[in-house]
């Protein structure tokens, strides 16, 4: 069952200062809320397409049940499926496109019936005439020019047998042509690796279902393991990655083994080796980061079409040292997810394994999973997580903990807290340019589907921040903070930075408290931040302030005062700054030009209250209006 909306959740976007970012460790914390809308598509399993006329956008075309196509965003935001097979096990060529600003289908390529031939045309030659013959389980990418390149897969109605493909077709959007690019244009051809880390003609990797694909920043084609043929035609699961070149229509087997079942090595988790290696696997989830790096995330281990069990682990590969790291989750078969609490990332936290879940990347770099089913039960999942490289924790941002949810499609268009895609692998996942996440027809266990979902982020609900507002005393810097939103705080903690060194607690305050005082004042400017933690263990941090430390002699008198202050500062080094009046709501209201180490400022003109005085130096005093 769907876990229900908590109105208490919030989402928080937090900018660091870049002294935070400099002297201290800005953590941002977050909680993730959203809701999914359906946006097109059949709310009842395995419904029939809609083709309309190829080339023509229309309401009424959709795409017809299916799971395990390919689908990708190009550069302007459409979004592109291909291929797949449906419920009746008729294997697919059709390409669709979908416009979100449209929020239109159009059949674009390929054949309105199932179990098209293809047409294979002449290698390396682009035409109108040519298509990939229909299948499922292929894997597909987008170049830097636009174009797409599709690996492998197999006719559906093959399946259990050793009929899969290994041909490399390219395809353009700005001419809707196909060719083909590489390999063979019949089933069952085995690998050949000739020498590992040596390109060759010859070389070809064996015909397979489920790898996982991408395209480097040079346009070079990297496919990684799948269900497949190795060198000796044995089918099973495979761990090898290939690198082709475009330029001279080479293939490089990279690393890996050239038979199947091989053993994965771990070494140490978050160190690059020589030997680590990922396991023989089929239907893992890949993508590419901003550096150059690729990532796979997952998949089946199991014999060939006996099911088995499945992997939660992530694997980073860097191509400019040919290794690969072990980065989060188990070393063995069947791990159990961490959820934590929903929508706040951790360390702890980690998917369950799985198989077939659908990866997108997003436009911060974040890494984005839906479903997928469990290796040893075959259930269907449909939580959502995100991914942080850089903090390397997940977050489950919805869906439920269990499996085999229903799909709950609610009112075409109109989004929702009870709404969910249900529980489902083989489907197709993208992330647009505003981060929401979309999600396209699967397998749910019993029945294809074609509906499409979106899933947004809801930004209206309150924020939480925590504040932080200091006044230096001659004996004591004086520290208040204001958290507003909702919250569930179990203590604040005080942190303090002397000379650009790191933070440190120097005290703390129950719940209730928002007060300290700093009377230990060493000399020079201190920095002081506040850390509120939260029941649940997470955590929010105050912007950084700066106040004077010990020795320095600037007051102001009187003080209370009813008109006018006498500013008098501990030396003349402030000459020519400005200094900034500020009332409790953080507001300036007035700013003044320092000229002497003495200075007249007037306030009488402001309403009763107190009012923070902040100098070019980082010192801040206390003014109260009477």
């Amino acid at each position: 069952m769907k876990t229900p909306f908590n109105p208490r959740k919030i989402f928080i976007f937090r900018t660091c200062m870049y002294v935070f970012l400099t002297l201290g460790s800005c953590r941002i914390n977050a909680q993730i809320v959203g809701e999914w809308t359906w946006e097109s598509g059949s709310s009842s399993p395995n419904a029939a397409a809609v083709y309309g006329t190829k080339g023509v956008a229309a309401a009424g075309n959709h795409p017809g049940n299916r799971d395990s196509p390919s689908g990708w965003m190009d550069g302007s935001g459409n979004f592109w499926v291909f291929g797949g097979d449906d419920a009746s096990a008729n294997s697919l060529n059709d390409l669709w496109k979908y416009s979100p600003t449209t929020k239109l289908w159009t059949w674009v390529s390929g054949s309105n019936t199932g179990n098209s031939a293809g047409t294979y045309g002449t290698k390396g030659t682009f035409a109108a005439a040519n298509a990939p013959p229909a299948r499922f389980g292929q894997a597909m990418t987008m170049d830097a020019s636009g174009n797409f390149w599709l690996f492998g897969g197999a006719p559906a109605a093959t399946l259990g047998t050793t009929a899969f493909l290994n041909d490399l077709w390219e395809y353009k959007p700005s001419t809707n042509q196909w060719t083909w690019v590489s390999g063979s244009n019949s089933t069952g051809a085995p690998g050949v690796y000739g020498t590992k880390g040596t390109g060759s003609t010859a070389n070809v990797p064996g015909g397979r279902i489920y790898p996982t694909i991408w395209t480097d920043a040079t346009g070079n084609i990297w496919i990684f393991s799948g269900l497949g043929l190795d060198k000796n035609s044995t089918a099973d699961n495979l761990n090898d990655l290939w690198e082709y070149t475009p330029s001279t229509k080479k293939w490089t087997w990279v690393t890996g083994s050239n038979t199947v079942n091989a053993t994965g090595v771990y070494g140490t988790k978050g160190t690059a080796a020589t030997a680590n290696t990922p396991g023989a696997r089929n239907a893992s989830s890949g993508w590419r980061d901003a550096a150059g790096n690729f990532w796979i995330f997952a998949g089946a281990t199991g014999a060939f079409f006996t099911g088995g069990n499945s992997y939660n682990d992530l694997w980073k590969y860097t191509p400019s040292t040919a290794k690969w790291t072990w980065v989060s989750g188990n070393n063995t078969a069947g791990g159990t997810g961490v959820h934590g609490t929903e929508g706040v990332a951790a360390a702890a936290n980690m998917p369950g394994a799985r198989y077939s879940q659908g990866v997108t990347v997003d436009v911060t770099g974040n890494f984005w999973l839906f479903g997928g089913l469990d290796g040893g039960t075959g259930s269907a999942y449909d939580d959502l997580w995100t991914y942080s490289p850089t903090s390397n924790e997940w977050a489950w941002v919805d869906g439920s903990t269990g499996f085999n949810a229903g799909a709950v499609h609610g009112t075409l268009g109109v989004a929702a807290a009870s709404n969910t895609p249900g529980g489902r692998g083989f489907s197709s996942v993208w992330a647009d340019a505003t981060n929401n996440i979309w999600v396209t027809s699967g397998y749910d266990g019993a029945n294809d589907n074609n509906d499409l979902f979106e899933w947004s982020i809801i930004n209206t609900l309150a924020v939480r921040d925590l504040e932080l507002q200091g006044v230096h005393q001659p004996k004591a810097n004086e520290l208040s903070w204001y958290l507003t939103g909702d919250f569930n705080t179990a203590y604040f903690s005080v942190e303090r930075s002397a000379n650009a060194s790191p933070f440190t607690a120097i005290g703390s305050s129950p719940a209730a408290g928002n007060t300290f005082s700093d009377t230990h004042l060493t000399a020079g400017s201190l920095l002081y931040r506040v850390k509120e933690v939260d029941i649940d263990s997470s955590i929010v941090y105050s912007p950084v302030i700066a106040l004077a430390g010990a020795g320095s002699s600037t007051t102001v008198y009187p003080n209370p005062t009813r008109g006018a202050v006498t500013l008098q500062l501990g030396g003349d080094g402030l000459s020519g700054t400005v200094a900034t009046l500020y009332d409790l709501s953080g507001k300036a209201v007035a700013q003044w030009m320092i000229t002497s180490g003495t200075q007249w400022l007037d306030v009488s003109h402001f309403a009763v209250g107190t009012y923070l005085l902040r100098l070019a130096n980082g010192e801040s005093v206390k003014i109260i209006k009477k």
